[in-house]
């Protein structure tokens, strides 16, 4: 009896041994994980989110068997239920929470810029039950994205094991798709209004920082009323199409800038920065190669080029209106006196009238006389000094007989 109860023993203490070794009771292995490697943090957004600055927070530690955050002395007085964490909708309210506390009091974390690809990776994170919160505090008025928590190391729902490396994917705060993007269309003309084709342009985002990034000088940057600034390229080789249009849509409410980088053939390029804000709404929809706004209200821009060589002056028209003048009057150019040059005729058969037998001549302001003419005062001239002669001829004859007498 006593033989097959220390059989039964052996066999029991021999399963059990298996379960152990099989994971079936690996539960309590997972709620202490020991891996201490270092972790990453992979933010996942959207393309048009290039250039948006995250920031990594430490924020407390968390407790894998009772789902309880401890915050840490940085953010222990903010004002947050940290014993209900596993529901997603408590974890976003808590997430914008500490975002909030974390902008109103200047903290200052671990900034990485989203890249062209809408990531953005934060790497050597402590593994030990941390929590941190990824938040966008800083570059613009308001956020962009939607702060998130992550607990290092993180167990995926379903998963079997913990991991370091997080790949989380951060979406926009409720209603940005619509409510808080806005759009641009770019005119493109020469200086008589006629659209142009094949210019290219950049856009610039304006951002704001407290700490200068460590590549600052290869952006243009500044200063003004609201601090310190620098402009990011978000949109490169934007191109006039045949319409002379480019447009770009999905931008945040936010200050941009555009700059042409390159002119159409012939024409010079437009060296002057044009600046914008994107404040309205607004859809946009290309059509037959024209861009047109189907909602809300776009910023509209035309950039004006002028030709490499200016028109040239017309220092030949007066030559080139008068072939048949000879020069000889500064007038020659009023068409009426080449096309009336029989008016003189009707004055012909008003000898009579001596006030009248002087026509006007096709040349304004100069007197010319016909061989007719000349013959008619030849005639007038004579009759006049055979009057003259007769006159005198009676005063001698008259004088004479008053001698005689």
């Amino acid at each position: 009896m006593k033989k097959h109860l220390s059989f039964k023993l052996a066999s029991l203490l021999m399963m059990l041994c298996m379960l152990l070794s099989s994971g079936v009771v690996s539960a309590y292995a997972l709620d202490t994980p020991s891996d201490k490697a270092a972790g990453t943090i992979n933010i996942v957004t959207a393309e048009s989110c290039k250039g948006v600055t995250l920031s990594l927070y430490e924020v407390g530690t968390y407790s894998y068997t009772t789902s309880e955050v401890t915050l840490n002395d940085q953010f222990k007085d903010c004002k947050l239920e940290t014993n209900k964490l596993t529901e997603a909708k408590t974890t976003k309210a808590a997430a914008a929470a500490l975002s909030d506390y974390a902008f109103d009091h200047y903290y200052e974390g671990k900034d990485v810029r989203i890249d062209d690809k809408g990531n953005a990776v934060f790497t050597g994170l402590d593994t030990d039950h941390k929590v941190y919160l990824v938040a966008q505090t800083s570059d613009f008025h308001f956020a962009t994205v939607t702060p998130v928590l992550v607990v290092l190391p993180y167990r995926y729902e379903g998963a079997a094991e913990f991991v370091n490396n997080v790949s989380v994917t951060a979406k926009f705060v409720d209603d940005m798709d619509k409510y808080y993007k806005g759009a641009l269309i770019v005119h493109k003309v020469d200086d008589k209004d006629a659209v142009l084709e094949g210019a290219e342009f950049r856009l610039e985002r304006k951002i704001y920082y407290t700490t200068a990034p460590d590549d600052i000088d290869l952006y243009d940057q500044g200063s003004d009323e609201d601090g310190d600034f620098y402009w990011y390229i978000i949109v490169d080789g934007l191109v006039t199409n045949a319409k002379g249009q480019a447009a770009v849509k999905n931008l945040p409410f936010l200050s941009y800038r555009l700059v042409e980088t390159k002119a159409p053939d012939g024409y010079i390029m437009d060296s002057e920065p044009h600046e914008f804000t994107i404040d309205n709404y607004a859809e946009i929809q290309l059509k037959d190669e024209t861009y047109a706004v189907t909602e809300g209200e776009a910023v509209t821009m035309k950039v004006v080029n002028t030709p490499e060589t200016s028109e040239p002056s017309e220092p030949s028209t007066p030559d080139s209106s008068t072939p048949e003048s000879d020069g000889s009057s500064s007038e020659v150019s009023v068409p009426e006196s080449s096309v009336t040059p029989s008016t003189p005729e009707k004055s012909t058969p008003e000898v009579s009238k001596p006030e009248t037998s002087v026509p006007q001549s096709s040349t304004p302001g100069i007197f010319t006389f016909t061989g007719d003419e000349i013959g008619k005062y030849i005639i007038i001239g004579a009759i006049v000094l055979v009057s003259l002669a007769v006159v005198i001829l009676l005063f001698v004859i008259t004088g004479k007989k008053n001698k005689k007498k």
